[in-house]
């Protein structure tokens, strides 16, 4: 019982939620261009997207306990070992990516990693400067797994089709890191950084993201109509009905559970669009 208990923390504390997010991403990119994403092709992207997740819960443990209490303290319970499980890690990435055939993809990947690794201490910071800069950082780093299965495949990623799906993957990923940070509202305000809820406070916030959650149909009904996404792709619209039942709790009281369901998101993308895919008999 301990042992599953420790792996369900681990799960939802540790980074794995939205690391397996990065496979949903990785796998809806496959349904959209009609590839056979295997196995061996995501692991890559997950041992990428983990390894970037263990350094920053490591290296951001002493401020994060201000703001993720239960999290820390699930990291504590190893911590004496991450550095370890952090290099294997990193060790893993790096000989999966070498696999890896194309020159262009290898770099991009590996730079994409240490982009990763600089954020909280270098790229974090420039939010003092810039509003949201750490934002928009993120979310377009979470377009890398779109990226990286079109390159995988020699298609061009610059394709109008290719550009609608980066752009609505961008917009969900900049709700989840907006919604974030109005978890992290003091601490970033006591760190003076420039993030989107200190700039327009709480109950604006939540408005932008539900203007955001809006917008975000515009690409998939635009692809649609266009005929360069499969019309079951429509089902996706319904992830919007999961981040308003979030927006309306969290306006309330944000409690960490919420924190936690936002974090899946990308999740309930792949699971969306598999009921989608069913209901199409695809």
């Amino acid at each position: 019982m301990k042992v599953f208990s420790f792996l369900i923390k681990e799960f939802f504390y540790g980074g794995h939620i939205l690391t397996v997010g990065a496979l949903a991403i990785t796998i809806i990119t496959g349904f959209l261009f009609y590839l056979d994403v295997s196995i061996l092709q995501l692991l890559p992207i997950y041992f990428i997207t983990q390894t970037i997740y263990y350094f920053d819960r490591y290296s951001g443990l002493k401020q994060d306990i201000k703001t993720n209490e239960k999290r820390s303290k699930h990291l504590k319970t190893y911590l004496h070992i991450l550095p370890i499980l952090i290099t294997i890690y990193l060790v893993i990435t790096i000989l999966l990516v070498l696999r890896i055939d194309t020159i262009i993809l290898k770099l991009t990947s590996l730079s994409i990693m240490f982009l990763g690794f600089l954020y909280g201490k270098y790229f974090k910071g420039l939010t003092k400067y810039i509003y949201g800069f750490k934002n928009f950082f993120v979310s377009i780093i979470w377009i890398y797994p779109v990226v990286y299965t079109l390159m995988l495949y020699s298609i061009q990623p610059f394709s109008y089709k290719a550009i609608l799906f980066c752009i609505f993957i961008f917009i969900k990923s900049l709700i989840i890191q907006i919604y974030f940070d109005i978890k992290d509202l003091e601490t970033d305000r006591n760190l003076k950084l420039k993030t989107i809820p200190i700039l327009l406070g709480k109950q604006k916030t939540f408005l932008l993201l539900l203007i955001l959650s809006i917008l975000s149909n515009i690409p998939l009904v635009l692809g649609i109509i266009l005929q360069d996404f499969p019309k079951y792709f429509i089902s996706l619209v319904l992830l919007n009905l999961i981040e308003i039942f979030i927006f309306i709790k969290s306006k309330k009281r944000l409690e960490y559970y919420l924190v936690i369901v936002m974090s899946g998101m990308y999740l309930y993308l792949l699971l969306i669009l598999l009921v989608g895919r069913f209901i199409y008999g695809i």
